[in-house]
């Protein structure tokens, strides 16, 4: 019996992404020991780092803010579709966000793409 390694290819189609420049703000360590940032800059207790929000977040025990805080909002995930093909000319539309498919049944590739164009 042959075996085969079966083959996914993945097309993605119509993807936006925006970058929200986010203000960086001043906060000084209140914790113990020391913080190693992502920049490579070492911070102990009662010493200040620039930083964004989003970067001390998972540090906030750590660290108070200086400067007032910025309202962050959750930004809702965008719809990202993509075309996955599962072999005999059939095509599923996945949605990138939850990995399922959109359709209930198998699509030709002009299908699919009228899919996604029509989403």
């Amino acid at each position: 019996m042959e075996r085969r390694k079966s083959t996914i290819t993945e097309d993605v189609v119509n993807v936006k992404k925006v970058e929200i420049e986010e203000p960086r703000l001043r906060w000084r360590k209140i914790g113990g020991g020391i913080h190693n940032h992502r920049d490579g800059q070492i911070v102990r207790r009662g010493e200040i780092l620039v930083a964004t929000q989003l970067e001390i977040e998972p540090f906030k025990n750590l660290f108070v803010p200086l400067d007032p805080l910025v309202d962050i909002k959750e930004e809702q995930p965008t719809k990202r579709l993509f075309i996955e093909h599962r072999g005999g000319g059939k095509y599923n539309v996945i949605n990138e966000n939850t990995g399922k498919p959109i359709n209930d049944e198998l699509l030709t590739r002009e299908q699919a793409e009228n899919l996604i164009n029509d989403e």
